[in-house]
């Protein structure tokens, strides 16, 4: 019986690869398009593109060039198939249109097909196609006329701060850009009905285009009365405290987008929408100015010989500026008798009450391998009044350094992570979140087990959209188990139990416009540590706190948009400064590598190491971490769920024994500085690749160091014992004892996870 099955199974794919196959067909096969040919796209160029971009232009034609993917014929392979790309004759028409229209929309009105050479080869059923450009010389703004806002206080900036200038190449986007710059700027100012037109004149002869808006603010708004819809098992009074406008204050698009993240931040809803009831008042004004509406479309011919819709003086009108000001004044008249007051209704969707989540994942890094499953539950709504329960749970096995090392070389084991999380909102004012986090967790790391049940009590506050403040008080038991030999060395000091207490300040301001894959703004960082024995100052309490310092830590991220592209920036700085006798303990150290860090190193394997036995991190007092990764989108909308990016990055990073700038480490030693930072620097270049998913960025990396370390005295041990200052005066192991014999093994790492590095 199971020599049958393993037969039949093979047979039956290959019968449901050949069905699939056959079921596909060609798309002659399928149905019969005008001017539609069985020949493939084997090449496609463009010649004489200079000022605009090619792949931009290509990618806006139907006429495609047919991939390696689509010649093999393998749509229904994920990730590798693509469709066949044939020639169209009706189409090919349609796009020597489209490239001049292209043109025409970014100010290159004498742009021109001067050649096209289509070779068809029957025998092979392909077709090479080839085209010449004649871009021509820009058209550029010659004059901007903004009529209509004399008498509002904002004139000025309306017209200063526009980002079409003249002197500009004139494009239709810019001219677009303009007219909803001014209609935001003036809904920002409370004018809930703003309304704004333009015409574009062309002087084709001169290349010159003279751009006219007209504005129609309307009457100065105010909110109106506030209705909830969507609302069942929650309570409206929820809703209400959340809104950061009121009935007669003045009309504000900002506030109703903070109002909106401020509901969704409840964590009850799964959509919310803030909308001004301003369209059917519009709507009903326009038509009691009659059924004529003013345009600004931008139609234009452009012939062999020039402009073919200019005049006898070598102009045109886009849209047509002739009775622009008429229209708009039988507008305005009917328009002046808008309510300004704005009613407003707040419209939800309710999430599920109860969730659950399984699920299962793997880890892998050079210094630690793991795989897990994970049993997750959300209450929201938890004994009413918006509160919030949670568990996460997960469980599985680590190895560390290695799976592949000996049972003697390697540490594993039983990992457990258990957090219980309830959430508090309205805490004191309506504003401020409560939270208590208890977690259990059992990891296996390189040279020690360690269990550690923590508790964490917090009040986080946003205070505008872009601002989040958080104070909270942290307690946590270390037992440190299995604990190798290395880390028993007496000059280490190494505490197998201690009590860990600090209180902790965290600023955030946030202007990225996205969290999972941020492609603009900034997100800045500080934090603050302060451990000391603060349970055990209070009456009658025997113990606390064992350690004593503050740990600061700043990070900087930075994204700028490249017309399609990112350019991603971090920097991020961190010292402890020791204020007690005993050293802060090997886990709460600085360390870096990893995939939030420096990528050609293994997670924390950019440390100071053990002075003897097997090498193992120990951490630092302080680090610092830069990257600068470039990112490229290459494929849009990949199998129809999210685009495909590619990124070249450059990391740097170091940690080292000293505080920065202060000496307060007990044994003495130093303070480091900018310089000892800067000449310590390692470097590591990589490419990563990832595809935007529902669950965020599914992200490949692979790094490779740059900087050579069989010289750094942090990846090297002394033959004898070093002072306490860490200096070695008696000369390095060399041989299979010294640590960095395994570090230089390779210099590549991979990593593979959900989420960017930063």
């Amino acid at each position: 019986m199971m020599s049958t099955c393993k037969l039949r199974l093979p047979m039956l794919l290959v019968a449901l690869v050949a069905f699939t196959l056959g079921c596909r067909g060609t798309k002659k096969d399928q149905f019969e398009l005008p001017g539609q040919t069985d020949l493939l796209i084997k090449q496609f160029s463009i010649r004489g593109v200079t000022h605009v971009s090619e792949s931009e232009l290509k990618a806006g034609l139907a006429t495609q060039q047919s991939s390696w993917r689509g010649a093999k014929s393998v749509k229904w392979v994920p990730l590798l198939g693509a469709d066949k790309q044939y020639f169209n004759h009706v189409r090919w028409q349609q796009d020597l249109e489209r490239i001049r229209t292209f043109y025409y929309a970014r100010g290159y009105f004498d742009a021109k097909v001067v050649s096209e050479n289509i070779v068809e080869d029957p025998e092979k059923r392909e077709v090479r196609i080839s085209v010449s450009i004649s871009e021509g010389e820009p058209t550029k703004v010659s004059m901007i006329e903004v009529d209509g806002i004399d008498r509002l206080e904002l004139d000025r900036d309306l017209r200063e701060d526009l980002v079409l200038r003249e002197g500009d190449i004139f494009t239709q986007g810019g001219y677009l850009d303009a007219r909803k710059q001014m209609g935001t700027e003036l809904e920002r100012a409370g004018y809930a009905y703003a309304q704004v037109e333009g015409r574009v004149i062309v002087d084709a002869r001169e290349r010159e285009a003279s751009v006219v808006y007209y504005v129609d603010a309307g009457p100065l708004a105010q909110f109106g009365e506030i209705t909830i819809d969507g609302m069942n098992e929650v309570p409206e009074s929820a809703i209400r405290e959340a809104l950061t406008f009121a009935q007669g204050g003045r009309f504000s698009p900002e506030k109703m987008q903070e109002t909106q993240e401020r509901i969704y931040d409840l964590g009850v809803f799964s959509t919310v929408k803030v909308v001004a009831r301003t369209d059917s008042r519009a709507e009903e004004a326009n038509d009691e100015a009659g059924d004529e509406e003013l345009t600004d479309d931008l139609t234009v011919e452009v012939g062999a010989e020039g402009a073919e819709g200019a005049d006898e003086g070598g102009e045109f009108d886009l849209g047509g500026l002739g009775g622009l000001l008429d229209q708009a004044q039988e507008q305005a008249t009917a328009r002046a008798v808008l309510d300004p007051v704005v009613p407003v209704t707040v419209q939800v969707k309710e999430a599920k009450l109860w969730s659950v989540r399984v699920g299962a994942g793997v880890a892998a890094e050079f210094a630690r391998q793991e795989a897990h499953g994970r049993l997750d539950w959300t209450s929201r709504n938890f004994l009413g009044g918006l509160r919030k329960l949670e568990h996460f749970n997960a469980a599985g096995y680590a190895w560390a350094p290695s799976v592949f090392r000996s049972r003697e070389e390697r540490n594993e084991g039983v990992i457990v992570d258990s957090e219980l999380r309830f959430t508090q909102p309205r805490f004191i004012e309506r504003f401020t979140l409560f939270e208590t986090r208890l977690r259990f967790q059992r990891q296996v790391e390189e040279g020690f087990n360690l269990v550690s049940p923590t508790a964490k009590f917090s009040v986080r506050r946003r205070f505008f959209k872009f601002l989040t403040a958080e104070l909270s008080y942290n307690f946590a038991l270390f037992l440190l188990s299995g604990i190798d030999r290395a880390l028993l060395d007496p000059s280490l000091r190494l505490q197998p139990e201690y009590i860990l207490e600090y209180f902790e300040q965290r600023v955030a301001f946030d202007f990225r416009n996205a969290i999972l894959n941020p492609t603009r703004g900034t997100l800045v960082e500080l934090q603050l540590q302060e451990a000391t024995e603060y349970i055990g100052r209070l009456p009658g309490v025997p113990t606390g706190g064992h350690f004593d310092y503050l740990a600061p830590t700043v990070s900087v991220e930075q994204y700028v948009p490249m017309w399609s592209h990112v350019l991603a920036l971090r920097a991020r700085a961190a010292t402890i400064y020791n204020l007690g006798d005993k050293r802060p303990p090997i886990p709460q150290r600085l360390y870096a590598g990893g995939a939030d860090s420096m990528r050609a190193f293994g997670r924390q394997r950019l440390a100071l190491y053990s002075v003897s036995g097997e090498a193992l991190p120990i951490g630092g007092f302080s680090k610092f971490e830069a990257s600068v990764e470039p990112r490229f989108r290459i494929i849009r909308a990949l199998l129809d769920v999210g685009d495909l990016w590619v990124a070249p990055f450059l990391d740097a990073a170091t940690v080292l024994p000293g505080s920065l700038f202060v000496a307060t480490d007990p044994d003495g030693t130093s303070a480091e500085t900018w310089t000892s930072v800067a000449e310590s620097l390692l470097y590591g270049v990589g490419l990563g690749t990832w595809w935007v998913t529902p669950v965020g960025p599914v992200r490949l990396d692979v790094a490779y160091r740059l900087s050579g370390i069989s010289e750094d005295p942090r990846f090297r041990r002394c033959a004898v014992e070093p002072n306490v200052a860490g200096t070695c005066n008696g000369g390095f192991i060399v041989g299979e004892a010294d640590p960095v014999r395994e570090l230089v093994k390779s210099r590549f790492n991979i990593i593979l996870g959900i989420g960017h590095s930063f």
